[in-house]
């Protein structure tokens, strides 16, 4: 299976998903994204761990958080701030959901 690359305001992202359950509602695989700052609304909820990279995590309330390779976070469903990507990033995800309706 390819990767799917998009290209955002924030810069260049793909994101390759290495197995999705057959109700669509688990997935876990790779993504990677380029320097840059993109507004995120996360409608699953996501277990991540950076492989590469830094990036600053902001919430609504603007409380902002930095992440760097090593470390491992929950973002919750409904997560809604920013993500600026400082240093190239790459990250393995788990996700658990139905699709978001937005």
């Amino acid at each position: 299976i390819a990767p799917t690359v998009h290209f955002t305001m924030g810069g260049l992202w793909t994101d390759f998903n290495e197995m999705t359950s057959i109700d669509g509602l688990f997935a876990a695989g790779i993504w990677t994204c380029q320097p840059g700052k993109f507004r995120i609304d996360f409608g699953r909820a996501e277990f991540i761990q950076l492989i590469a990279g830094v990036v600053t995590v902001t919430d609504a309330e603007g409380v902002a958080k930095t992440y760097r390779a090593g470390d491992a976070f929950v973002t919750p469903a409904g997560f809604s701030g920013t993500w600026d990507v400082i240093e190239p990033v790459k990250k393995h995800f788990t996700w658990y959901g139905p699709e978001p309706v937005w």
